[in-house]
């Protein structure tokens, strides 16, 4: 289950980067990458158990991920280092699947952290 919804995404997040057909899936997708980055802490807890601002910070963080793989593709995912083709270069550091701004969005709830534990 996605963390947020197209109507968080073209309403609240203010964007329309990923076409509307598509949005589910990428927020999807997107929602499976914060699960990761966030060691399953979000699934195992229950999103809707989380406090306000860790809630609000995931959407944000779903939605920049979802617009990272939209604008990224498989590249993303491969940590592509350098590409090249027909005269256009596209270099992107081994550290690439996930978002920079979704990182920084969820650098305030603590789920990022190793040493994190709910109790």
């Amino acid at each position: 289950m996605a963390y947020t919804d197209s109507e968080y995404y073209t309403g609240t997040f203010c964007s329309d980067i990923i076409p509307a057909d598509q949005q589910v899936k990428y927020l999807q997708r997107a929602s499976d990458d914060i699960d990761s980055m966030t060691y399953n802490r979000i699934a195992e807890k229950g999103f809707s158990n989380l406090k306000p601002l860790q809630q609000v910070q995931i959407q944000k963080a779903v939605c920049y991920q979802a617009e990272h793989l939209y604008n990224y593709g498989d590249m993303a995912m491969l940590g592509v280092s350098s590409y090249n083709v027909n005269g256009m270069s596209v270099n992107m550091g081994a550290n690439n699947r996930y978002s920079a701004q979704a990182r920084e969005a969820l650098m305030p709830t603590g789920l990022l952290n190793r040493g994190f534990s709910f109790k």
